[in-house]
């Protein structure tokens, strides 16, 4: 991918203006609207952060060709669906938005979201799988994705939630962020199209990122759900795109690293907010790093 002013405009500054004035959007429907709505604001304004870039830089398309351009509007349901129905206890009038409930006190939530969540994730592994007679070649590869793709979707979904509950709202999407990293790196190496909508996903998600380890936005943790159909989206595609195969330990890690994360950080939830960050942060930097060498600096290891 080659960075210019144009691919900075469409896949930086957009991102940035774009979750921004959502963040905006959603601190000021705060007191005035039920959480949920901010919620499903925040989820949009993470959508439209990277489906602008998307169709500025590719042209808009209702049904595009390519199956990776098609998945837009998956992420649209991720987006609006998930986000909007995360963990809420509308109990008080003035609660404000992504307030959490205290220790040992289960919030509310819609008992149907996890069956939507599994059949998002069944739609994804289907969708972002290439068709047609010129993909003939790579069919014995669909099965073992569409599985891959679908399981990533859910366990990452359901991993980040857990970590929600045990206290990390407010920095549980740093593990979204961690988990477009090798994506990024997998799409780098291929196509350069792949590698700038991923990197407009990167910057909307380090804004949201920001919003959410302040009081400025607690809430903004729940687009990570989007963030984690777009990178299993990035990662399946880069690998049908690529004529050279990575090792198997490479896509597991970018499919899987929000859950492995999360299940690290689960072995020692009682522990301090610092300690499970700065453990976290080691277990991410090592895994990102290793795949990061071996995909753009080709190590043979």
């Amino acid at each position: 991918m080659t960075f210019d002013q144009t691919v900075g405009l469409w896949c930086v500054a957009v991102p940035i203006a774009v979750m921004l004035i959502g963040t905006l959007i959603g601190r000021l429907i705060t007191r005035r609207l039920p959480a949920k709505v901010g919620q499903a604001v925040l989820g949009v304004s993470w959508f439209a952060a990277i489906a602008i870039p998307l169709f500025g830089r590719q042209g808009f398309e209702w049904w595009p060709e390519d199956a990776w351009r098609q998945t837009v509007w998956l992420v649209l349901a991720w987006a609006l669906i998930l986000p909007a129905t995360a963990m809420q206890r509308a109990t008080k009038p003035d609660q404000p938005l992504g307030e959490l409930p205290k220790f040992g006190e289960r919030p509310a939530s819609a008992p149907w979201r996890w069956v939507v969540a599994g059949t998002l994730s069944c739609l994804t592994g289907m969708l972002v799988m290439p068709s047609g007679d010129a993909w003939n070649d790579t069919l014995p590869l669909h099965r073992c994705w569409m599985l891959s793709v679908t399981l990533s979707c859910l366990w990452n979904s359901y991993a980040i939630d857990a970590m929600s509950r045990r206290n990390a709202a407010r920095w549980c999407l740093l593990t979204a962020l961690a988990g477009l990293a090798v994506p990024f790196a997998l799409a780098a190496a291929t196509y350069g199209s792949l590698a700038e909508w991923t990197l407009s996903m990167l910057v909307a998600t380090f804004v949201a990122v920001i919003a959410g380890s302040t009081r400025w936005l607690p809430a903004a943790w729940v687009t990570a759900f989007p963030i984690i159909a777009g990178g299993s989206i990035i990662t399946a595609s880069a690998r049908f795109y690529s004529y050279q195969d990575q090792p198997l330990w490479v896509y597991g890690v970018a499919l899987f690293t929000p859950s492995i994360l999360a299940t690290i950080d689960c072995s020692i939830a009682s522990r301090s907010t610092k300690l499970r960050i700065v453990v976290s942060a080691i277990a991410a930097t090592t895994m990102i790093g290793a795949c990061i060498w071996k995909v753009l600096l080709d190590d043979p290891f």
